[in-house]
């Protein structure tokens, strides 16, 4: 935060010879090295913290996360315009940029070319064609004039409330303004201005500028350290609900224009990835400047857009979220909620995890086409982030479940044991290849096996993870019941899952689990293991370990990969 609004022990202080206090104070000379400008320094800082969270987090879960800008975008232009009265300015810039716009351009999509015009009461604009503009998409509002003097926390409001009812009583058709930047870039403290602003409904400032040329040198680049917009904090570190927009590309800091402009969009685009929000001011001294800026951005295909448009979706990436799902037998799951103003939000979502290389993406079970992208380092696949439920299988896919230990046709050589009519517990000692989820106990009933049967899954130490009443039984044949929730379960751990025999009479195989038994991805251990089946008897369920001539009581499981 201090790389980015400046050392707040410079606040209130003039520093750059040139009077009134400006942003630019707050770094004079060499709070950020100039040196290298053209690095976003706090922005890089803070992408190397995200990488070591995601590679630390990488052998528990891969996480997803929503890239700075629209459709992946790695440079924009917030074009603002300080129309001081002049004869056309405003009204030939929005011109200029509707004229170069391609035909049938989606504004909502940031196809066309927009801006924003902060203007004196006197600029040569009707209230007509004020609103004319606007509904084409651009924005205006007044340039609050605090006369080019420093001002206090007492002063400053007064500045903004009669600049901002006499805008409003000369454009009654313009909706107030929600973007700001002040004549001659008055900053006389640390966060008054923004507090000022946040009260009267502006959240977008672009009063960090860049400038002096004598102090920027010939150098384009992020003085504050950053291109991306933040917002403020007060001195106590409280957030203001205000975006810092720095204008980096000034028309009068003495860089070469266009060059400039090319040279920072190169590097939001190209190897360094350097992605910025690149703020302009222009103040219409001529139209080189903006000439220069239009071409590049069509060239380098940029949008150009106003501050009331940055802000909008801004706020829409920062009210949409990931919610955390599972992940488990390389099956990530995660809920994306993608707030409406955010159109073309871009998901990335890591391109591999300890399970092995993103192999499918989708989202409500319907493949998501994505294209794989490296990131600071990191691989990921791009998608436009639209809510639902997405999936993202890493490795080879687990099987599809459900699963049981025997297939349905399954049948017993003895359906029942008529000389045991006492209650008793019959289980299997099985293990899974893979986590997963056991949903359910089965059991063969055969005749005489009647009254009411409880299954249970239980731990290797006899803790009883689940149980379950059956119900809707059949007379004989597999019966099946499914727990109230799904038990995770860890791939080559030993359970039981047993069920109870109220009136005995059991289906049994005796010397069965001679062997193990292997369906993958389940097993049934061999009774040199422990033993298998187990029983216990008693007329309540309880965790049975007893086992004889390794007998299988025809206890299953239902598991599953997924919850």
């Amino acid at each position: 935060m201090y790389t980015r609004q400046g050392n707040p022990a410079y606040a209130g202080t003039e520093r750059d010879g040139s009077s009134p206090i400006r942003p630019d104070d707050l770094f004079f000379p060499t709070y950020v090295d100039l040196d290298r400008v053209a690095i976003p320094q706090a922005d890089e800082q803070q992408r190397l913290l995200a990488n070591v969270v995601h590679e630390m987090q990488r052998a528990r879960r891969p996480l997803p996360r929503f890239f700075y800008l629209p459709a992946g975008r790695k440079a924009v232009i917030v074009h603002a315009l300080d129309d001081h009265n002049t004869g056309a300015g405003t009204r030939e810039t929005f011109d200029k940029l509707n004229a170069a716009s391609p035909a049938g351009c989606s504004v909502a999509d940031w196809q066309c070319l927009r801006a924003t015009s902060w203007g004196y009461t006197g600029i040569a604009l009707t209230d007509a064609q004020a609103a004319a503009y606007q509904a084409q998409g651009h924005e205006l509002g007044v340039h609050v004039n605090t006369n080019c003097q420093d001002w206090t926390p007492a002063s400053l409001p007064a500045f903004f409330a009669a600049d901002l009812a006499a805008y409003q009583a000369t454009f009654p058709s313009v909706a107030p303004q929600r973007s700001s930047r002040t004549h001659c870039i008055a900053w006389s403290d640390w966060a008054t201005e923004a507090k000022v602003e946040q009260s009267r409904g502006i959240r977008f400032d672009m009063n960090y500028y860049y400038w002096p040329g004598s102090w920027v040198a010939g150098r384009p680049g992020y003085f504050t350290g950053s291109g991306l917009p933040m917002r403020f904090a007060d001195t106590d570190g409280t957030r203001i609900d205000v975006y810092q927009a720095p204008s980096q590309l000034v028309n009068e800091n003495d860089l070469v224009y266009p060059d400039a402009i090319a040279a920072m969009i190169d590097r939001a685009q190209g190897p360094e990835g350097y992605y910025g929000v690149l703020g302009t001011h222009d103040d219409y001294r001529d139209t080189a400047f903006s000439d220069g800026l239009v071409a590049t951005a069509l060239q380098k295909n940029v949008a150009i857009v106003s501050a009331a448009q940055m802000l909008d979706w801004l706020d829409g990436r920062n009210a949409s979220s990931i919610a955390a799902g599972t992940f488990a037998s390389g099956l990530l799951t995660f809920t994306v909620a993608a707030d409406a103003r955010a159109r073309n939000l871009t998901l990335m979502v890591p391109a591999a995890a300890a399970a092995g290389p993103l192999t499918a993406l989708t989202r409500g079970g319907a493949p998501v086409p994505f294209t794989l992208e490296t990131i600071k380092g990191v691989a990921y696949a791009m998608a436009t982030a639209t809510s639902g439920t997405w999936s993202a299988q890493y490795g080879t896919p687990a099987p599809a479940g459900p699963f049981t230990l025997w297939p349905a046709g399954t049948l017993p050589a003895n359906a029942s044991e008529p000389g045991d009519t006492a209650s008793v517990e019959l289980g299997v000692r099985f293990t899974s290849d893979v986590n997963g989820y056991v949903k359910g106990i089965r059991f063969y009933k055969g005749p005489g096996n009647t009254g009411t049967h409880r299954g249970s899954l239980w731990s290797a130490t006899g803790t009883q993870l689940a149980t379950a009443v059956f119900a809707n039984e059949t007379a004989t044949g597999w019966q099946q019941v499914l727990f109230a929730t799904p038990v995770p379960v860890t791939a080559g751990t030993v359970y039981t899952a047993s069920y109870l025999a109220r009136r005995g009479r059991y289906a049994h195989d005796e010397s069965y689990f001679d062997v193990a038994y292997d369906r993958p991805p389940l097993h049934a251990l061999p009774d040199a293991s422990g033993g298998n089946g187990v029983y216990r008897y008693g007329t309540s369920s309880g965790f049975p370990t007893n086992s004889w001539q390794a007998t299988n009581y025809w206890v299953d499981v239902v598991f599953d990969t997924v919850p």
